[in-house]
């Protein structure tokens, strides 16, 4: 064919084509009769067939067709396919269905009549043609015998695409395929038994498949088919093994079917499958079977004699074996399942059942120390394990083995030690109580003398009444340290201070406590410096505060104990650690090499003296010691008397990131936002606060309940933005957000929506709506992310100077006295403002208040829907306070509320906890109100 572009039709014709692979093959005589059988029935000079290929006419038979006639060939056989039928042609050169045809207008053949060799889909293939130098007419006889022989033609090809499937079948078949004659020699192999065996074709044909068989093995396998042979048997399954050529041993799962001739097989068609593993999986389970039967009956005997109580029986709790002590113990081991004559209580009794049904379904059930009764009353302790065990035959479940022992003693003795902890750690809280009221107690009035002292000696006091005010100043400080030293340490032996792993600028820390010691270190005349290694990153990952107090008592210490020289604080790379390492250095009066391990002991000192002319407590260095061993390090002293001395220690520190560290977000208050903003939220702390940081950012906004009212306030289309919580009563986020979205105004259709919700991976699409929500702010309230959500939608203007100025009070951070986490929470979200921290504790107070009165009458009126509504109410407030493992076990109640014994137990747990909480909300609370009364 020479046409350029190809119809789905010729493309069709062309993949039947294809598929008969006839094209480019070799001559075969098949064919070639044919075009004889043609020539002579129709008597002309020459007869051929032709296969009409995309871009040529390819002459498979007819070998006297000359090579001049191919191109008007190629043009009578384009020309009948064009026609689909039957044609004949008395001159060429003059007809005038050809006459347009080129290549027809000359040449030495003037007849030509030919048959279309159609495929059973109705695709011409090509042509059955005949030609002759003068015209003649065919009989009706020769017409239709010629159409017999294209008929015969497409039967031969579909033969031939049979026969090619098959072989394709058999040759690609994972199975060894093969045929033998009557006396077992080859006369057809496929490649698998080929690749098999190792064995050339031509190899196989000189042997016979019993050469094959393993010699041991070959005379019985030879046996066994003579005789099925004998017998007459058509079809004949038997297992056997054979050797490769190299002598690997293959066993066979062989199907040999029989054709017999006057009662001989003459032949025997075979397909064979490669079964080894199948062999070798066989023998392992044997070995299996028969070592399970042996470690059942060893189990048995190990059961019978063992030292301990054990017992196993079958399904049904019947006794299948069992050890003396089991018997010597059998009425108190008997009820820890539930067997023998002993009736349990009802209560004991379905948990009886329970128990055998877990077994049963394949689990171990075990009891550290469960109560029982025996028949005179006495109650024992006894520790159990019931586990199944297994048949060997198919792996079910047999029944249930039972290992108890009498743990009488051991719990008792437990019983004991549990209360002596109890009583300890009752008087541990007493003490870190006492400890935490006095030193608060006296902290209070103390800060009040110390801000009076330092108003006196601003108001130009005599020159005796100025050395009075400076001494009274001095011991009123020092009795501050001693007792803020004295809580410090109070609370690293209780264990209540976590080390924080946060972004900080390192380098500006040292710095600023270098440059707060400088008027020490300058009244004394001694030398206060910073080396800084360069190669050490700026910013690290660490516990700023810890790391703070730490260097702060060294630097306090070495001034304290230096009257001339030098106080040097190094900052270097640990190369031996990799870390970073800190030394404090001094050329003070040193330390004696006997009392380097006296000064890391509490309220120890080198000289008795120095409490008396130098002041402290003996508890600087052991504070020191223990917050480096919460870090993973420790301090390190070289010293001797007379020359100083130098403080060391190395602490593992990340590289930080400085768009994370403390510096990065100083300037989130420095802005003031032009937006109005519409907050629809149901819970009073989310409003309290989202309210808090907005009036601090300029923003305008009103406050809707739940949806329903966002959709009053809407109605003037107002805002700029709108804070939609997702859950709320009357009417939920999304229900809102969709009536917004379907109003017909483009205002509402383009109004930002912020989804206020927990979760950072909310579908802020509705099937079928489109957007309902363009983003969401995760609760709690992180403050930057607040600022971050609102500035994408508002532009962020400075304020008047460029910068905010605080008052004394809004830069005062909380202390950190209890409470870590609530603490680090309470900093984050109110940026240490005592104003703002007051208000909010009161209103998260009020909150837990709920908790406490409502949790307990919902769980007497065993209301859920009511529950689950306190807990939508408070879950944002617990998240606040980084109470997250309470919000969980909250949920938990909802999801067990039917066991009541259970939820009983939780409930008295929760509220507990929620006590706990109150106090340090309430210690906090008191700090800050002292804070604001000190400033004031």
């Amino acid at each position: 064919m020479k046409d350029s572009q190809i119809t789905e039709n010729e493309k069709q014709r062309l993949s039947a084509l294809y598929g008969y692979q006839i094209l480019d093959t070799e001559p075969e005589a098949i064919y070639d009769n044919i075009s004889t059988m043609a020539k002579d029935l129709c008597q002309v000079d020459t007869a051929f067939i032709t296969f009409v290929d995309h871009n040529r006419v390819w002459i498979k038979s007819g070998a006297d067709a000359k090579r001049q006639e191919e191109q008007q060939t190629q043009a009578l056989c384009q020309f009948v396919l064009e026609k689909g039928e039957f044609i004949e042609v008395d001159d060429i050169t003059s007809d005038q269905r050809l006459k347009q045809l080129p290549a027809c207008s000359k040449g030495d053949k003037k007849y030509f009549a030919a048959v279309p060799l159609t495929s059973g889909e109705g695709h011409i293939l090509g042509t059955l043609c005949i030609m002759n130098a003068e015209s003649i007419r065919l009989s009706k006889k020769q017409k239709e015998g010629l159409k017999a022989l294209a008929f015969q033609t497409i039967e031969i090809l579909n033969l031939r695409k049979n026969s090619l499937s098959y072989e394709t079948l058999i040759e690609s078949s994972q199975d060894m395929i093969y045929e033998l004659d009557e006396h077992g020699r080859f006369l057809f192999a496929n490649t698998s038994l080929i690749s098999k065996t190792g064995y050339t074709f031509e190899e196989l044909k000189s042997r016979t498949c019993w050469d094959l068989v393993i010699e041991t093995e070959k005379e019985q396998v030879k046996a066994y088919y003579q005789d099925r042979i004998k017998k007459r048997e058509t079809s004949i399954y038997y297992e056997f093994p054979i050797a490769s050529k190299k002598g690997k041993i293959i066993w066979l799962g062989q199907s040999v079917d029989y054709t017999y001739v006057n009662g001989t097989a003459k032949r025997a068609y075979v397909i064979a499958k490669d079964i080894t593993e199948l062999i070798d999986t066989r023998l392992r389970l044997k070995e299996t079977e028969e070592q399970i039967l042996a470690e059942k009956t060893l189990l048995r005997t190990m059961v019978f004699s063992s030292p301990a109580a054990i017992a196993m029986f079958g399904k049904e709790l019947n006794y299948l074996a069992f050890s003396e002590k089991w018997m010597s113990g059998k009425s108190v081991n008997e009820q820890t399942i539930g067997v023998g004559d002993s009736e349990p209580s009802p209560e004991r009794k379905e948990l009886l059942l329970a128990l055998k049904k877990k077994v049963l379904d394949g689990e171990s059930v075990s009891s550290e120390s469960d109560l029982i009764v025996d028949e005179e009353g006495n109650k024992k302790w006894v520790k159990w394990v019931a586990t199944p065990w297994n048949n060997t035959t198919d792996g079910s479940i047999g029944g249930i083995i039972v290992y108890a022992d009498d743990v009488t003693q051991i719990v008792e003795h437990e019983g004991e030690l549990k209360r002596a902890k109890e009583e300890a750690l009752e008087l541990g809280k007493i003490k870190e109580e006492f400890l935490s009221n006095m030193s608060h107690e006296i902290r209070t009035p103390l800060n009040a003398i110390i801000g009076t002292t330092n108003l006196m000696l601003d108001e130009n006091p005599s020159l005796k009444e100025n050395e009075q005010f400076k001494l009274l100043k001095f011991s009123s400080n020092n009795l501050l340290s001693l007792i803020n030293n004295v809580l410090d340490f109070s609370k690293i032996d209780s264990g209540n201070i976590l080390i924080e792993e946060k972004d900080f600028d390192l380098r500006d820390l040292c710095c600023n406590l270098v440059n707060s010691w400088k008027p020490t270190a300058e009244r004394k005349n001694v030398e206060l410096s910073l080396k800084w290694d360069e190669h050490l990153p700026e910013v690290v990952i660490g516990d700023r505060v810890r790391l703070s107090q730490i260097l702060n008592n060294l630097i306090n210490n070495a001034l304290k104990f230096t009257e001339e020289g030098f106080v040097h604080l190094k900052v270097s790379p640990d190369e031996s650690t990799n870390q970073i390492k800190f030394e404090i250095k001094d050329t003070g009066i040193g330390i004696p090499k006997h009392m380097h391990e006296v000064v890391f002991q509490s309220f120890q000192q080198v000289n008795s003296e120095d409490t008396l002319d130098k002041g402290g407590t003996g508890l600087g260095l052991p504070i020191c010691e223990k917050l480096l061993q919460l870090m993973g390090s420790g301090l390190e002293l070289e010293s001797s008397e007379g020359f100083g001395s130098r403080f060391f220690f190395s602490v593992k520190m990340e590289q930080g990131d400085i768009n994370n560290s403390d510096a990065a977000t100083e300037d989130i208050s420095n802005a003031s936002l032009n937006l109005n903003v519409l907050l629809v939220e149901d819970n009073a702390a989310n409003q309290f606060i989202a309210a808090s940081f907005m009036e601090k950012w300029g923003v305008s906004f009103k406050i809707a309940n739940n949806g329903k009212e966002a959709l009053q306030y809407l109605e003037d289309k107002a805002f700029d933005v709108v804070l939609m919580d997702i859950r709320m009563p009357i009417m939920d986020g999304p229900t809102a957000a969709a009536a917004i979205r379907e109003k017909e105004d483009e205002y509402f259709k383009n109004l930002p929506i912020v989804a206020l919700t927990a979760s950072a991976i909310l579908d802020l699409r509705k099937e079928g709506t489109g957007y309902l929500f363009d983003d969401y702010l995760g609760k709690p309230f992180n403050p930057k992310d607040f600022l971050k959500i609102l500035s994408k939608y508002a532009s962020i203007s400075p304020t008047n100077d460029g910068t905010i100025a605080f008052d004394s009070v809004k830069d005062v951070a909380i202390s950190d006295s209890v409470g870590t986490d609530i603490r680090s929470q309470l900093n984050e979200y109110t940026e240490g403002d005592p104003d703002f921290m007051i208000e909010f504790i009161k209103n998260i107070l009020g909150n837990l208040d709920t908790i406490k009165t409502d949790l307990p009458k919902h769980f007497q009126s065993q209301n859920v829907d009511e529950f689950g509504e306190l807990l939508h109410m408070i879950k944002p407030t617990l998240e606040i306070l980084a109470k997250n493992e309470l919000v969980e076990k909250l949920y938990s109640m909802k999801g067990e509320w039917a066991s009541e014994e259970y939820q009983e137990l939780q409930v008295v747990n929760v509220l507990k906890e929620v006590d706990q909480i109150e106090e340090e909300l309430n210690v906090i609370l008191d700090e800050q109100s002292s804070l604001l009364n000190q400033v004031a």
